[in-house]
């Protein structure tokens, strides 16, 4: 496969210039199966070439796919008169896929310059990663069980200096019971590492370890009445942990009705949130500020889906989702050092930072130095809503008549948001559009 993409960038500096820049990708995969399909190996390279102003060029190598300008960084540079970039992408996975014992081993890469944004989406490069997977299962029919499994996975990755970003393995299961409700359990442990990009630019800084815990039950497929819950939490040295709740049920009256309801319910804390990055730091960490502090966060959420059909021919479907989130930002600190895990915390260590204002902001001094921190806090609501009625009136002629929704609102900071806040959603400002869409057949033939 190759693709082939030029774009224009405009920049409202320098004389309202609109830059032009050009892409070329290209990716080769190839898979062999033997034994009966038993066994399997899949490979891929793909490449990607990217080249245009250099202006175009340095916002790619500084975005945070890549953070080419971090100071401890031995192996990427940013280059202001770069007008090209190259990049490389490649993976291999061996696979064993029938008998009770299963297993996958995962090779992958990404290299720093790989860019494929332009006709896919692309979150990060710079990486190396190795996954491997081994699981026992049961297919025969059990005293308790109808069929389970057990397996245990692990993890790793790496960026192109060596260093090592992320570690760890989970142990987990799946089973289908006498009553043929469905059951899942995982635990999972991530192991201290290191990051590249929790600084959004700066220094390496090093991370805790984490743990987690996951589990669900889920109703027999094919059931008329459908339902699933799930749980999950996690916790870290440094005071970071999560919780979770999602539930899903799904109502089916008729062969002509289908209602679902999915609600969300997350509730974290997050010790290592980066907030900014400030001037006249310590030596330590190049000379600048890396801002981090602990956020609270609460979410809600409530998906709803209705499909009707009145006739074969008329349908309705309708989306919508109400959402409301905020989050709570404390305990102010920075990076003391390259290397560093914990923070040099606002309010120890000869620095001082005063209460928040009427609008959320702080002041911090330290030493003869001081500067303001704007409140980050955040109290959202939105909703989202999708209708469609879909009529074929006659074969080949179909109207679509389409209403949709996109409000939101932001209230005062430093309020935690309620589940009441779900229905305010419904009454924020916002837009509402109608679309009308017809298609008519002509019967017209050429001879």
């Amino acid at each position: 496969m190759f693709t082939a993409v030029e774009r224009d960038i405009g920049h409202g500096t320098q004389a309202e210039r609109v830059l032009s820049q050009r892409a070329y990708s290209g990716l080769a995969d190839t898979r062999l199966r033997w034994a009966g399909g038993g066994y399997d190996v899949n490979a891929y390279l793909g490449f990607s070439y990217i080249e245009g102003d250099s202006l175009a060029m340095l916002a790619q190598q500084r975005s945070s796919r890549r953070f080419f300008q971090r100071p401890d960084a031995n192996y990427v540079r940013v280059n202001p008169g770069l007008t090209s970039m190259s990049g490389y992408t490649a993976g291999l996975n061996h696979s064993k896929m029938s008998g009770s014992w299963l297993w996958d081993v995962d090779f992958t890469a990404e290299s720093p310059g790989y860019e494929i944004n332009d006709v896919g989406r692309l979150g990060g490069t710079d990486d190396i990663t190795q996954s491997t997977n081994l699981r026992y299962r049961e297919t025969q029919r059990g005293r308790y069980l109808h069929n389970w499994e057990l397996g245990v996975s692990q993890y790793a990755g790496w960026n192109f200096g060596g260093v090592n970003t992320y570690s760890g393995f989970e142990v987990f299961s799946n089973q289908t019971h006498k009553n043929f409700l469905r059951s899942w359990f995982e635990v999972g442990f991530n192991m201290p590492a290191t990051s590249d990009d929790l600084t959004r630019g700066g220094p390496l800084m090093r991370v805790y370890n984490n743990r987690s815990v996951k589990g669900g039950l889920q109703s027999r497929s094919g059931a008329r009445t459908g339902w699933s819950f799930s749980s999950g939490a996690s916790s870290s040295p440094d005071g970071s942990h999560s919780f979770e709740l999602d539930g899903a049920l799904t109502l089916r009256p008729g062969t002509r009705v289908e209602l679902s309801l999915t609600p969300s319910y997350r509730r974290s804390e997050n010790a290592r949130q980066y907030v900014t990055t400030r001037d006249n730091g310590p030596a330590a960490a190049y000379g600048s500020r890396y801002i981090f502090a602990h956020v609270d966060q609460i979410q809600y959420s409530l998906r709803f889906r209705l499909n009707v059909a009145l006739t074969p021919n008329l349908t309705f479907e309708t989306y919508a989702e109400p959402f409301a989130a905020s989050g709570l930002y404390h305990s102010y600190g920075e990076l003391g050092a390259r290397l560093d895990r914990d923070l040099r915390t606002y309010g120890t260590q000869g620095t001082s930072i005063t209460a928040p204002d009427s609008v959320g902001a702080r002041t911090v001094h330290d030493g003869a130095a001081s500067f303001a921190l704007a409140s980050n806090d955040f109290n959202l609501r939105s909703f989202r809503s999708n209708a469609v009625m879909r009529w074929e009136w006659r074969p080949g002629c179909t109207l679509f008549v389409v209403w949709q929704q996109d409000r939101a609102a932001q209230r005062t900071s430093g309020m935690t948001v309620k589940p009441g806040a779900l229905w305010d959603a419904l009454s924020a400002d916002g837009t509402q559009v109608i679309a009308l869409k017809a298609s008519y057949w002509l019967p017209l033939s050429f001879r």
